[in-house]
């Protein structure tokens, strides 16, 4: 109750934030969806591979955040300079593509993937671009006794986003009342609307808390003077940042992390649909568990916020667990009938099972997930450079995820792979050692091998001072 009653003088910036990470998560949600609609029509994995590329923007952001937390229209202010004709681009985007993606899932995967993959990773760089000015953005709309709130509000708001156009979408597109195209051109209308309320919106309501105005006026007036020289200084910021100790050993962190449960997050519902359940299905269970991944950032927040690194290293073995127990329940999936249909005899117990594994996949997901924004959001939070600190941080997490995603879906679709598959499987088998089996039980080996290492590092981070994490603090350090 106290953590809501502290948050009730920046409702309005809350609001604010939570409605643009929303949309952020909608491109995601229509990727996952697209990547379901895909996989329906017979992709197969390496299809999936090339298809996953679509949200590499979010982890190589950092190449154009500088500019992002640099350029802008004095008139506008540093973040509404960006995210209002972003929002814009976008909505006209979906407006203007929505038949095309209609037709060309119409025209066969071998047509779609490549198309697909290039309109929707547009999206996603404009999106993730969005996401380098809202970052920074929320460090200054949010007051410095909420600002560790950021993590939980970006993880809301794009669970949201996901659940809507992923779930929400998928849904309605199976009662027939919406197609691909027609939802595009809805999304589209709402990315327009919130442009104009962000167009509205004031700059900064809390920056005073972390910077003197006079300061923070005198930084923007020789950004507007000198716009070279000032991006200039951002990029060498950057670099500053990038050379500190702490953040290299983080780098690595968040290099490995995700090893050991990347099969699991890349491969599970794919490996369904591919044995005969349907998205709708998948669709429903992901509805179901969809408010788990919605109130839990809010009620780990507190926790995280305080503790955020005992908070991830809780989850991790869990995760792992869980991570084995998707393999035992793919396994009791028979493949594809003869007739292509759903698996009939799969009891109710059967899916809440897999209701339960993925509920707790998703809260696990969530608390570290929560944990590692919470902890960027106060290493993070000097208003100066806060902002390209934050993408910097976000970026590498992002980095994290999507190679060990990529990777898994490219092994499993690989020919190396399928070789390593028994092709005469022993009579306690029910079918043969697939590339599924191979490459989740080689990232669960991993991720047990490596989770020594990886708690050693996590414990070296949470020890690290506060002030060794900041430009001016390591170097006086030094």
């Amino acid at each position: 109750m106290s953590a809501v009653s502290d948050l009730r003088p920046d409702a309005q910036a809350v609001l604010l934030l939570v409605l643009l990470y929303t949309l952020q998560g909608v491109p995601m949600g229509l990727g996952a969806a697209v990547s379901f609609m895909l996989q329906e029509r017979g992709a197969d994995y390496s299809q999936q591979a090339i298809f996953s590329l679509v949200s590499w923007p979010f982890s190589l952001k950092l190449l154009w955040a500088p500019v992002v937390d640099t350029v802008c229209l004095p008139a506008a202010g540093l973040r509404r300079s960006w995210i209002v004709p972003l929002q814009t681009i976008i909505g006209i985007a979906m407006f203007a593509t929505a038949d095309y993606s209609q037709n060309l899932l119409h025209g066969g995967v071998e047509q779609a993937v490549k198309p697909m993959t290039a309109l929707y990773f547009v999206m996603h760089f404009l999106c993730a671009t969005q996401d380098v000015a809202v970052d920074g953005w929320a460090l200054t709309l949010l007051s410095a006794k909420n600002v560790g709130y950021a993590g939980t509000i970006n993880a809301v708001g794009q669970t949201i986003g996901y659940f809507a156009a992923f779930t929400g979408f998928l849904a309605l597109e199976q009662a027939k009342l919406m197609s691909l195209g027609s939802f595009m051109l809805l999304c589209g209308a709402l990315f327009l609307v919130s442009a104009a309320w962000v167009a509205v919106s004031p700059e900064s309501r809390q920056v005073a808390d972390k910077e003197d105005p006079e300061a923070a006026r005198k930084r923007a007036a020789a950004a507007a003077a000198a716009p070279l020289a000032a991006l200039a200084s951002s990029y060498k910021e950057m670099l500053s940042i990038a050379r500190l100790p702490p953040v290299r050993t983080l780098a690595l962190f968040l290099i490995l992390n995700r090893i050991g449960f990347a099969a699991t997050d890349s491969l599970t519902a794919l490996e369904m649909m591919k044995r005969g359940v349907s998205k709708t299905t998948l669709a429903t269970i992901s509805a179901c568990i969809t408010p788990i991944s919605i109130v839990m950032p809010v009620v780990v927040g507190p926790w995280t916020a305080r503790s955020p690194w005992r908070a991830w290293r809780w989850a991790y073995i869990p995760r792992m667990i869980m991570s084995l127990a998707a393999v035992f329940l793919i396994y009791a999936l028979p493949a594809r009938d003869a007739d292509d249909h759903e698996p009939t005899h799969l009891t109710l117990t059967y899916y809440v099972a897999v209701m339960i594994l993925l509920g707790l996949f998703s809260a696990l997901s969530t608390v570290q997930f929560v944990a590692q924004m919470s902890f960027f959001s106060t290493v993070s939070s000097d208003a100066e450079i806060g902002g390209t600190y934050m993408t910097m941080l976000n970026t590498m997490s992002n980095l994290g995820s999507k190679w060990t995603t990529s990777a898994a879906l490219y092994l499993a679709g690989s020919d190396v792979v399928r070789r390593l598959a028994v092709p005469q499987p022993p009579s306690w088998m029910s079918a043969p050692l697939d590339p599924f089996y191979t490459v989740n039980w080689a990232c669960f080996v991993l991720g047990v091998v490596a989770m020594p290492v990886i708690f050693s590092i996590a414990r070296r981070i949470e020890s690290t001072p506060m002030p060794m994490w900041q430009v001016k603090g390591a170097s006086d350090k030094e």
